[in-house]
């Protein structure tokens, strides 16, 4: 019988924590909170409280509340109505904030006829207009985004914005960061730990950066019609040499001596003296390659080769000559 009770324990005391992995804990309300029905009257959530299951959840006019699930972050922003069931997040209207920091986790929004899973590791902000138009914006890291209804699976990145009608139609434009993060409410609303808020202006400042060198490189580019630059070869030559200018800046003197900043000299020759005629032939012979005896050849023994003079006795001869 002692089994069954330790048994009846552990399933008391552990059932709530299990159920709570799956749950929303209130982490911070701003403003006036959110408010529910519970226990047949509408009352409002507190902080360190886990949210109502099946209960519709809505944030107050310029309020907002952050929640914490098995590796999310949730925010949900003011006149935002919302449940949660044990599918995933239904919201009716207004926008939400999803971090998801594991790159295997996966959820599901409902919004009106329209589901969408996510999985992977980024941040995301949700937005439905209670009606028939969703736009979803990717902030941070990359997440797969499948839209169940009509199959579609596309990888959302950071600067992404979706936009999904009621009868599917979807179209895709990018969203500047830099105005996202600082006018948006799930941004200044909240509290931002250190570390979230450098990963923003990280990716904010480098997606400007790209779209300031965008139009750096597009404008050097008069025209690139292939048919236009075809039909004039003079324009042709200019944008060849606009690209070049771009890249490189092609010297017209030859890359040796571009490196060594002054006209090439030969070993042994100065600038006052120039080197003999007869001892430039002598050195050049000194620095060919040696020949490979072909196969079956005799070479003749180093006794009866003839010797070859040190390039330092040339060096002199050339001085003595002088």
């Amino acid at each position: 019988m002692e089994w069954i009770r330790f048994l009846f324990l552990g399933v008391f005391f552990l059932g709530p924590i299990c159920s709570a992995n799956s749950s929303h804990l209130l982490l911070f309300s701003s403003g006036e909170g959110a408010i529910s029905e519970i226990e047949g009257k509408k009352q409002t959530l507190k902080v360190a409280s886990f949210l109502p299951f099946g209960k519709e959840i809505l944030a107050q006019p310029d309020s907002g509340l952050e929640t914490m699930s098995a590796g999310y972050t949730y925010r949900f922003g003011h006149n935002t109505r919302f449940s949660l069931s044990d599918e995933g997040t239904h919201i009716k209207s207004g926008m939400m904030m999803i971090q998801s920091r594991k790159i295997d986790n996966s959820c599901k929004i409902f919004a009106g006829d329209s589901t969408f899973s996510f999985s992977g590791s980024g941040t995301l902000i949700f937005e439905y207009d209670g009606e028939n138009k969703i736009w979803v914006t990717g902030i941070l890291g990359r997440l797969r985004t499948t839209y169940m209804q009509q199959q579609d699976s596309f990888d959302l990145m950071a600067g992404d914005l979706i936009s999904i009608q009621s009868n599917g139609k979807k179209e895709t434009s990018r969203a500047n960061l830099k105005k996202v993060i600082t006018s948006s409410f799930l941004f200044t609303g909240f509290k931002n730990n250190k570390s979230f808020q450098n990963s923003l202006e990280k990716v904010a400042t480098q997606q400007e950066k790209d779209l300031q060198l965008h139009k750096n490189s597009d404008s050097i580019k008069p025209n690139t019609n292939p048919q236009n630059l075809a039909n004039n070869p003079v324009q042709m030559v200019s944008e060849t040499n606009a690209t070049a200018r771009k890249e490189y800046l092609i010297p017209e003197l030859d890359p040796l001596s571009e490196l060594l900043g002054r006209a090439p000299r030969r070993f042994g020759e100065n600038v006052i003296t120039p080197i003999s005629k007869e001892s430039s032939v002598k050195l050049g012979e000194l620095v060919a390659p040696a020949e490979t005896p072909a196969e079956g050849t005799l070479v003749e023994d180093d006794d009866k080769a003839k010797p070859r003079p040190f390039p330092s006795r040339l060096l002199r001869k050339n001085k003595i000559e002088k």
